[in-house]
């Protein structure tokens, strides 16, 4: 990634606490490394212009509110689709390095067919960073858990290091 390229973090957001999470996570990164945020909304595709309007202008009222003095730039973008494969054809739009979602955790049937978090995640080439709840400490203070997939390929030994 050259100097002159822009260095963003993708944030999905559904307007619940967890997304909001997450979008506190993206906040403290940037303000450690300087780089910028995208919220990224989805929205039904029957949805009507109104509907596309609103989830804009409620992006962007989040926006000023985590950053009032401007100082992280934060984008934001309103995609009539489904967070299946669009949350990652985003990413790649924008050239985002990383995508921080806030996830609801697995309830119900999705123990059994599997999380929507994890659907979404196989469907980006984008790394991930999946949050529950709300941050005890900031991240300047380190994470305390992560859970990192592996399997005894050379590609894993790797990302291990």
């Amino acid at each position: 990634m050259s100097q002159d390229e822009k260095k963003v973090i993708l944030v999905p957001i559904d307007f619940t606490e967890v997304t909001r999470c997450a979008l506190d996570h993206a906040v403290e990164l940037c303000k450690l490394l300087r780089h910028q945020i995208c919220l990224l909304h989805i929205v039904e595709f029957t949805s009507t212009d109104q509907q596309v309007l609103t989830a804009k202008d409620g992006l962007d009222k989040l926006a000023h509110e985590v950053s009032p003095d401007g100082n992280i730039k934060i984008e934001s973008i309103v995609k009539k689709g489904t967070i299946f494969s669009d949350i990652g054809s985003v990413a790649k739009d924008i050239n985002a390095y990383l995508i921080i979602m806030g996830t609801h955790g697995t309830q119900g049937l999705q123990n059994v067919f599997g999380s929507r978090a994890l659907k979404v995640i196989t469907n980006s080439i984008v790394p991930f960073v999946v949050v529950q709840k709300k941050m005890q400490s900031t991240i300047s203070q380190g994470f305390k858990n992560i859970v990192l997939p592996l399997n005894l390929s050379k590609d894993s030994k790797q990302k291990l290091g």
